[in-house]
């Protein structure tokens, strides 16, 4: 198995083999993306120095869910808002070109996502798929989603069941990831000396670091440094 690694300043990129990518940047965040029978699931990771520091889509980091669907205008929400409200709120945090963490380079890219439309405000999504009881569908679609309504709904809109069961899959490992969070210390990555090299590519709480020199180059500061409970490394700076 090959498992692509790239580290450049600020950015921490691992690919698998099952076309899982994992994004960590030097903030903490990250970004998590999963590929499956052609779909692809989104988790976004932030550390704790996010708390009352985040808007947008998510909402606000905070712990109150009665402000989460705060607009761009500081205004906000019922957080019991019907499906149209949510499309509307949606909508109004859509990217604009200034705020685009991506660069379009090729005449394509730019007419049909920097200059084009952001928004389609003449779209109008299903909102109450109806459960047409004489459906065809639907024995198929209750044996498949039971109970779980973002299956349901992937099912009736699309007509499909193999749409309906990745979004299944995708809530259930959502639930599995939100029922067993655990805090993650991170101390952060450290680069290898000039003139040396380092051994450990993990940088949670306990891992260890250590640095040796190329020949003819001495080390100074420390051999190994420890990710300690403070998130921070122990030791001094190792350089040759």
């Amino acid at each position: 198995l090959f498992y692509p690694l790239l580290v450049v300043l600020g950015l921490f990129l691992h690919s698998t083999a099952d076309q899982n990518i994992t994004v960590m940047f030097s903030s903490g965040s990250g970004v998590e993306i999963r590929g499956s029978h052609g779909f692809l699931t989104l988790t976004v990771l932030l550390p704790e120095k996010f708390m009352n520091h985040t808007q947008g889509l998510f909402g606000v980091m905070n712990g109150n869910t009665e402000d989460e669907y705060t607009f761009k205008n500081k205004t906000t929400m019922s957080a019991h808002a019907s499906p149209q409200q949510l499309f509307e709120f949606g909508a109004n945090w859509a990217v604009e070109n200034g705020t685009s963490l991506f660069t379009y380079d090729t005449e394509y890219l730019l007419n049909n996502f920097f200059y084009g439309e952001k928004h389609n405000a003449s779209f109008l999504p299903v909102f109450f798929p109806y459960e047409d009881p004489a459906d065809p569908l639907m024995t198929e679609m209750v044996s498949l989603c039971d109970s779980d309504p973002f299956c349901r709904f992937d099912v009736l809109t699309t007509r499909s069941l193999q749409v309906g069961n990745s979004t299944r899959l995708s809530h259930q490992n959502h639930k599995l990831l939100t029922e067993n969070l655990q805090p993650v210390i991170s101390c952060g990555w450290l680069d290898h000396p000039t003139n040396g090299r380092k051994n450990g590519t993990t940088y949670l709480l306990g891992s260890t670091i250590s640095f040796i020199c190329n020949r003819g180059y001495e080390l100074t500061g420390s051999k190994e440094r420890i990710c300690q409970v403070t998130g921070t490394w122990s030791g001094d700076t190792s350089s040759c």
